[in-house]
């Protein structure tokens, strides 16, 4: 069984994480707006490839958004279930309900770490417990 300070550091670094992920989901989104306009005009002034290099940049954009709003959702999951995690044994498996957000949320660790430093803090702390 964790002890009852480290169940607290990951209780606050989980909500850390979900308030930055959220910020800069808001932010990457607003900035998908303006390039919008970027892309009309490169077709209005006839710069087909470069319209198209913009929208697969866009498409990608749209897709990390994408998958931002489901790390948020799993975060809040955790936070939710945080007694199941508290309860488990220690160096033991984790409850099913909490096992399916917790392994996507370390899978999709290193790729938003750049942009979410807390998410590469959770994956060592499950490493040491």
């Amino acid at each position: 069984m964790p002890n009852n300070k480290w169940i607290g550091d990951l209780k606050t670094i989980l909500q850390v994480a979900k308030a930055r992920l959220n910020v800069r989901e808001k932010k990457k989104s607003e900035q998908v707006a303006k390039e919008r306009y970027t892309v009309a005009d490169y077709v209005r002034n006839n710069k087909i490839p470069r319209a198209r290099i913009a929208v697969e940049h866009l498409v990608r954009e749209d897709y990390k958004i994408e998958a931002m709003d489901r790390i948020e959702a799993y975060l809040d999951t955790l936070l939710m279930r945080m007694q199941l995690i508290k309860d488990r044994p220690k160096n033991g498996a984790v409850d099913p309900a909490v096992e399916q957000p917790l392994a996507n949320i370390l899978w999709a660790a290193p790729f938003l770490t750049q942009d979410i430093p807390e998410l590469g803090q959770v994956t060592l702390m499950f490493k040491k417990h």
